[in-house]
């Protein structure tokens, strides 16, 4: 956040046969993980401004995030791809 202004910290709920021994992990992304060139009006009446997902009322629903750093599928020739995260496993700082 200090370096490019702004993060995502993703909520990542494990199951338990993870056997982890806190079943939740916190996944810190750069920026430039959204998919900030997807903008479209989806069927279900929500829309994608800069690869965040609004509903009719212009709250946040999910996040489209790049599932490796843009810079990596570039260095790599690897195919970008993103996924729809919910807004509620996202913390936008």
């Amino acid at each position: 956040m200090v370096e490019g202004g702004e993060c995502f910290v993703r909520l990542r709920v494990r199951r338990p046969k993870d056997g982890l021994s806190v079943p939740l992990q916190l996944q810190t992304l750069e920026a430039e993980h959204l998919d900030a060139s997807n903008n479209k009006q989806l069927a279900n009446g929500n829309f994608i401004r800069g690869g965040i997902e609004f509903n009719r009322l212009g709250q946040r629903v999910a996040y489209l995030l790049d599932r490796e750093h843009p810079g990596d599928a570039m260095l790599f020739g690897t195919a970008k791809e993103s996924v729809r995260v919910p807004a509620e496993e996202v913390l936008h700082i």
